[in-house]
């Protein structure tokens, strides 16, 4: 994933998850949404959607 271009204004398939892994990352998620680290992006009344990383981890000779 290139960060420094706008994505594509498509939809892509999910990967097939087990019911564990569902029930693991929607937990997860729902933490972040009730410590309002993740909230509902909706500009000018139009919602948001978009994926993006949810961790960053520096790499050795990158700068920033």
């Amino acid at each position: 994933m290139n960060l420094m271009e706008t994505p594509l204004a498509e939809l892509v398939s999910n990967p097939n998850y087990s019911e564990t892994e569902v029930t693991i990352a929607e937990n997860f998620l729902n933490d972040l949404i009730k410590l309002k680290v993740l909230c509902e992006a909706i500009v000018d009344g139009i919602e948001i959607h978009n994926c993006f990383p949810m961790f960053i981890v520096p790499k050795a000779g990158q700068p920033g």
